[in-house]
C-alpha cells in the first residue's frame, strides 16, 4: 500500500483525503512519498519524480481526481497527466423517491466516488412531501427535511402573538412558506448566505434561526437578536454538539454552518422563572425561603424589585435565600421589557406578591397586550386593581379571602396561586393545564414551603388552604 505525505495547500482537504485514503489503497504517514498540492486558476496536472509528486487544481473537487490518478499509477513513476475540464459543473442525480432512497452510508459511498471522478454536483429526484406531525416550530427540522406541513402554532392568549418575524428570516434563507386552512407548509428550496436583521428581539425567532442555519455550507449574520440567557445556553449546547456560533449574550450573532452535529453532554440552565416565581410567592407569604440550584444572575431585575419592596436577598453560586414579613412596600413603576429588563413572564408574579402592599404600586406592561388576563380573577380575591391601557396600579389591601379563580395562561396560573396562599380561608383554582405545563411538581414543592395543598383529581380544582 502506497504510502505519501501532502504538503502545500491542504488545509481544506486533509478531512476529505482522510475520509478517501483507505479507498485509495493509501495511508497517510509523514515520511511518506511527498506530493505537494498547490490551488490555482488552469487545468489539472498530476505529476510524479522518482522521489515526490505535484497536484495542481482549480478546486477540491479536481485534487480528488487527481489524487485517484496519483493512487492508481502511483507505480509508474515518473508520469504527467494535464487535463482541461470542459463543464464547470458535472453532476449526477440520485432518485430518492419511494422504494429507491439511499441509506445515509451508501450515499456517502456514492459521493465519495464521485469527487474521485471529478463530479462537483450530486441532485437528489423527490416526489413526497415530509410531514413531521406534533412539531411546534419547523427551523429545526431543516437540518432532516427539506418539506414539513404544520399545524400553526398556539400558546397563552396574550394577544396577536404573529409568526411573521420567524416567516420572513426563514425566508431570506430560501424558505418558502404556504399558509391555508390553519396549516403552514414550509419548502426549503434553495440555500443562501446572508444577513437577518430582526426587526424585534424575538426570542423564538432567535431560536429558530439558530437551529436552522446549524448545518449547512452556509454562514448566517444576525442582527437584532434575542440577548434572554436561553438564547446562550442553546448556543452553549450546538456549541457543545459541534456547531460554530459566535456571538453569544449579544445582538449580533454569526452561524457558520457545519456538515454535521455530534451527540454531546449538557446541562441546561436552570428555569429563571420558574425561580422567578417560588421568590415572589415567598415575598407575597412572608417567611425565610430558600431555593437551590438556581442562578441570580438570570434575574437580577426581579431581585432587585423585590428588595425595593422590603425582601432580604441573598445569593451565591447556586442558592437563593429569601426572608420577607409578608407585607412588602409598593413599588412605582415596573416596566416589562426584553432581556436584560424586567421580563414580562414575571410581571403577574411580582403583581400578586404586593396585592397587601402598604401603598400603591404600578405595573406598565410592553410586550404583550392581553398580559393582565389574571386581574379580574385577583379582584375575586379582594385586590384592588385598575387598569388603563398597559398600565394597572395596584392599591394594596390589608386582607385578602379565598375565591374560586380560573387560570387563563402559564404566569397569570401561578400568579392566581400566589394571591390564593396570601389570603384568608380557602381557594379554588381550575384552568391548571396551564400550570402544569410550565412547572414540575408544584404541588410538592409548595408543600416543602408550607403551604396547605389538596390536589382533587388533576386537571380538577386544586385547593388550597392557608
Amino acid at each position: 500500500m502506497p504510502s505519501i505525505r501532502l504538503t502545500g495547500d491542504i488545509a481544506h482537504i486533509m478531512e476529505g483525503t482522510r475520509a478517501q485514503a483507505a479507498d485509495l489503497n493509501l495511508t497517510l504517514a509523514e515520511d511518506g512519498f511527498p506530493v505537494a498540492v498547490t490551488i490555482r486558476k488552469g487545468p489539472l496536472e498530476v505529476l510524479t519524480e522518482a522521489e515526490s509528486g505535484a497536484i495542481f487544481c482549480g478546486s477540491r473537487v479536481e485534487f480528488f481526481r487527481g489524487l485517484t490518478m496519483l493512487a492508481a499509477r502511483f507505480d509508474e513513476r515518473p508520469f504527467r497527466v494535464r487535463e482541461t475540464p470542459s463543464l464547470d459543473l458535472l453532476g449526477a442525480m440520485l432518485d430518492c423517491s419511494r422504494n429507491a432512497v439511499p441509506t445515509m452510508a451508501a450515499a456517502k459511498t456514492f459521493l465519495r466516488r464521485l469527487s474521485r471522478m471529478g463530479y462537483n454536483a450530486v441532485l437528489l429526484y423527490t416526489e413526497d412531501t415530509y410531514e413531521v406531525a406534533g412539531r411546534p416550530y419547523f427551523g429545526y427540522l431543516r437540518g432532516r427535511f427539506s418539506q414539513a406541513e404544520l399545524a400553526l402554532p398556539g400558546g397563552c392568549p396574550l394577544g396577536d402573538r404573529p409568526i411573521d418575524l420567524h416567516v420572513k428570516a426563514l425566508s431570506q434563507l430560501g424558505v418558502r412558506f404556504c399558509f391555508e386552512e390553519g396549516r403552514m407548509r414550509a419548502v426549503w428550496h434553495k440555500r443562501l448566505d446572508g444577513d437577518i436583521r430582526l426587526p424585534l428581539p424575538s426570542v423564538g425567532a432567535t431560536e429558530n434561526l439558530l437551529l436552522a442555519c446549524a448545518l449547512g455550507k452556509r454562514t448566517v449574520n444576525i442582527t437584532g437578536a434575542a440577548r434572554e440567557p436561553e438564547i446562550a445556553d442553546l448556543i452553549g449546547f450546538l456549541r457543545a454538539a459541534g456547531a460554530d456560533i459566535s456571538g453569544a449574550g449579544t445582538s449580533s450573532l454569526q452561524i457558520c454552518g457545519v456538515s454535521r452535529l455530534h451527540g454531546a453532554t449538557y446541562t441546561i440552565l436552570p428555569d429563571r422563572i420558574e425561580t422567578a416565581t417560588y421568590l415572589c410567592m415567598a415575598a407575597g407569604c412572608g417567611g425565610e425561603t430558600e431555593l437551590l440550584r438556581c442562578d441570580a444572575r438570570l434575574l437580577l431585575p426581579v431581585i432587585e424589585r423585590l428588595r425595593e419592596a422590603g425582601c432580604e436577598i441573598s445569593a451565591d453560586a447556586d442558592r437563593i435565600v429569601l426572608r420577607s414579613s409578608g407585607r412588602l412596600l409598593p413599588l412605582l413603576p415596573v416596566s416589562t421589557a426584553p432581556y436584560p429588563g424586567f421580563p414580562t413572564d414575571a410581571q403577574a408574579l411580582l403583581m400578586a406578591a404586593v396585592l397587601k402592599a402598604a401603598g400603591g404600586s404600578e405595573f406598565r406592561e410592553t410586550i404583550f397586550e392581553r398580559r393582565f388576563l389574571h386581574v379580574p380573577e385577583l379582584r375575586k380575591l379582594g385586590a384592588d386593581i385598575q387598569v388603563a391601557g398597559s398600565t394597572a396600579r395596584v392599591r394594596g389591601v390589608r386582607q385578602l379571602h379565598g375565591a374560586k379563580l380560573r387560570a387563563e395562561d402559564l404566569r397569570g396560573a401561578a400568579a392566581l396561586l400566589t394571591a390564593s396562599m396570601m389570603a384568608e380561608g380557602e381557594s379554588e383554582l381550575t384552568g391548571l393545564c396551564h400550570l402544569l405545563r410550565g412547572y414540575e411538581k408544584p404541588e410538592q414543592n409548595l408543600k416543602n414551603l408550607g403551604a396547605s395543598i389538596k390536589s382533587v383529581d388533576i386537571p380538577a380544582p386544586f385547593v388550597y388552604n392557608t
